[in-house]
């Protein structure tokens, strides 16, 4: 049950941090009550952000220690209803009501009206247990301004990042990192071509960036998404109090990396050779050895966001421990049963391109497992996949590959940078096979079906079904049954095959749903025809239109592909027409490969008509140049859908 509490907070005195730079700043005059004119293009978005900024500021407290404090200014233009449901309250990044050391905001209405508000109109707020601050504006009316600034102290940070689209414009935007002299941070922007400015002023490294005019990236499908908005990165270079050496590389991650999970590893061996000797995992090849250790931990253990439990013989005992625990369990596994391994961080590429060049923990966001012995990723993280199959999301983008050096104590590492390589369109499928008659009446259809999943396509599909008992099955299966018929289709003798993910014989097998099914709504009779709806046996597609050019390159997220067979038995004394309609054609090429296509056909041999489908999607980026060529594979699956074929009585 969620509690809502509201605690109003007294003045916070502002004495630490007070020569900043951000605190010089003169944010808000009493007298500017001015509401900005916008251009026809910026009355037509939900709000426009006038100007805002951001400074980090490191520099001594009162206590002589370096801390953050982080300043950050914003200006924004209401434009409707939406827009004042979206900022009548604003979450302070503050885990403490102490953290705070400034804030002040106010509203400027239409007419000019100014309210001024302060530190009372934060609000403490407890849901789920968590404890959030937030400024609350009240009164706010469309078409006008608010406006608002604080200042926080944070312990140190070595690295971040800053986000400058959120999907509105942004007439002017600055960043600032402010440091002593000896701190030498560094900062990269992507998908913007602004340039950095550094400058120094009384033993202070000033490092910042403004951009002008920001667009915001237009909701499109089939993108990298959030990959593709500006930001910039920051991390800590140097520390020249401490010498010239860098502060961090990819190297020093994986050095700490592998310390962190095998610190205690020499303690735990012999408990886990015990345990691999109880479940028979010793003594088999190493694909065997990966996939019984895989199986035993995922089925026995659970990982806990929330956990502390780092400790093996701690998880062990409890059966849980903290994501990082669970990894140090693999490896003493790993260790133990002398299977080769690196351990892989990397970051999902929908959420930012990991690049080398810029040295960041940033970049260090998932991990998963690598083994050169049988050439297979494993993700520790994900229950229900298997050896073989990992997040999507991270294919295709560049990783730390850290490989344990051959010492006794496994204290140091060699790490690589390698692109984990996608699956392939032959890995990943989702296919049909059915076979359809029409009953006596000629007023409905039974349809045999087979759908098979492999790879990604059936991804934690099979898991689900592992873990769910007849009820939950029956349910999960009718949806995608009839996300492939009709609504209206009643379904018998559903049968699921091959989803014991810790059966060796079903493991790499496709995932199979196969029913019975009585469809009405695909027949319609008109005097002495009969109108059958054949494309809507391969379920709703995707359409795609243009409302505006595109902007970002393709992703398909990953290579995948259908292969459907409609097998037709035409009632006796009946001819078919409109068959023309199915023989389509289009494979589209992309630096000399096929990259996509959709290419249907029939053939007829007495009353038994059989439609092939083959709709590929074989490389997984693609620039925007091949936009119209991807837009018309999509949309040639959609207007399958649209066939409908003709019965009649032979003469």
């Amino acid at each position: 049950m969620k509690k809502i509490t509201f605690l109003f907070l007294g003045f916070i005195q502002f004495t630490f941090g007070q020569n900043t730079e951000f605190s010089k700043q003169n944010f808000i005059s009493k007298g500017d009550n001015s509401i900005i004119t916008l251009t026809n293009e910026e009355k037509k978005e939900m709000a426009v952000v006038v100007k805002e900024l951001n400074f980090i500021e490191v520099m001594e407290d009162s206590t002589s220690e370096l801390k953050n404090y982080f300043g950050a200014y914003k200006r924004v233009h209401l434009n409707n209803g939406s827009a004042i449901d979206r900022f009548n309250k604003i979450i302070l990044p503050i885990a403490s009501k102490n953290d705070l050391l400034m804030i002040k905001a106010r509203s400027v209405s239409p007419k000019g009206i100014i309210k001024e508000i302060g530190n009372e109109s934060v609000k403490e707020v407890i849901e789920d247990e968590k404890v959030y601050n937030m400024l609350a504006f009240e009164g706010l009316e469309e078409g006008g301004e608010i406006e608002y600034f604080y200042q926080i102290k944070t312990d140190v940070r070595t690295y971040g990042s800053q986000e400058f689209q959120n999907g509105l414009t942004v007439r002017n935007s600055e960043f600032k990192i402010i440091s002593p002299d000896y701190l030498v941070y560094d900062l990269k922007l992507y998908n913007s071509n602004e340039a950095q400015v550094i400058n120094s002023k009384d033993k202070k490294r000033i490092i910042s960036v403004t951009l002008l005019n920001i667009q915001p990236n237009f909701e499109e499908k089939y993108t990298t998404g959030q990959a593709n908005d500006i930001r910039l990165e920051y991390q800590l270079q140097y520390n020249k109090s401490h010498g010239e050496e860098k502060y961090f590389s990819w190297q020093i991650a994986g050095e700490k990396m592998i310390t962190f999970l095998t610190e205690d590893l020499e303690n735990s061996i012999k408990t886990i050779e015990k345990i691999a000797k109880k479940e028979k995992i010793s003594g088999k090849n190493d694909d065997l050895k990966i996939r019984a250790i895989e199986n035993y931990i995922k089925s026995n253990f659970s990982q806990k966001e929330d956990s502390d439990v780092n400790n093996i013989d701690e998880i062990i005992q409890n059966k849980y421990g903290s994501i990082n625990g669970i990894n140090k369990l693999y490896i003493s596994f790993f260790e133990a049963l002398k299977v080769p391994f690196n351990v892989v961080i990397g970051v999902n590429r929908f959420k930012r391109k990991f690049d080398k060049e810029f040295e960041t923990w940033n970049a260090l966001d998932n991990s998963i497992f690598y083994f050169p012995s049988v050439n297979k990723y494993l993700d520790p993280n994900n229950p229900f996949i298997r050896l073989g199959i990992i997040d999507g999301g991270m294919e295709g983008n560049d990783a730390l590959f850290i490989t344990p050096a051959a010492s006794q104590n496994l204290k140091s590492a060699i790490t690589e940078i390698k692109t984990i390589p996608f699956s392939t369109s032959k890995e990943n499928y989702d296919n049909i096979l059915a076979e359809i008659n029409f009953n006596t009446d000629l007023n409905a259809i039974k349809v045999n079906t087979k759908r098979y999943f492999g790879g990604l396509q059936a991804g934690p599909l099979k898991g689900y079904f592992m873990v769910s008992n007849d009820e939950q099955k029956n349910a999960i299966s009718k949806e995608i049954l009839k996300s492939t018929l009709t609504q209206d289709a009643v379904f018998e003798n559903i049968k699921i095959e091959n989803t014991d993910l810790n059966n060796l014989k079903e493991v790499d097998e496709p995932m199979i749903l196969s029913a019975d099914a009585s469809i009405t709504s695909m027949i319609e009779k008109a005097g002495n025809k009969i109108f059958f709806q054949l494309g809507e046996i391969i379920g709703p597609q995707v359409e795609m239109y243009n409302e505006r050019p595109r902007q970002q390159e393709i992703d398909v997220n990953t290579a995948h592909k259908y292969d459907r067979k409609i097998i037709v038995n035409i009632p006796e004394g009946y001819k078919i027409k409109g068959l023309e309609k199915i023989k389509r054609n289009l494979v589209f090429n992309h630096e000399n490969k096929p990259a996509m296509g959709f290419i249907s056909d029939y053939q007829q041999k007495d009353n038994f008509l059989t439609v092939t489908i083959i709709e590929f999607y074989d490389q997984v980026f693609l620039p925007k140049s091949a936009y119209d060529d991807f837009q018309k594979v999509i949309n040639a699956a959609a207007d399958f859908n649209k066939i409908v074929l003709v019965l009649e009585k032979s003469n």
